[in-house]
């Protein structure tokens, strides 16, 4: 549960970093979001091949995605 959770999060990030990147940050950002972008691409090819936890675990992990969103 925890690269699921990292995905998400990752995910939120670049969502953030992208729109700022619109703004007069962008030539500052456009090397960190482009190795962001990579990880988070690696990490999505993982997130799928694990298993879940007991349904306690996916519970609580659907719990914080939602209030991460």
């Amino acid at each position: 549960e925890r690269p699921v959770a990292l995905e998400a999060e990752l995910a939120l990030t670049l969502k953030v970093l992208g729109a700022m990147a619109d703004s007069s940050l962008g030539v500052v950002l456009d090397q960190p979001l482009r190795l962001l972008r990579h990880v988070h691409s690696e990490l999505q090819a993982c997130v799928p091949a694990l298993p879940t936890a007991g349904p306690r675990a996916r519970g609580l992990l659907h719990h914080w995605l939602h209030r991460l969103q």
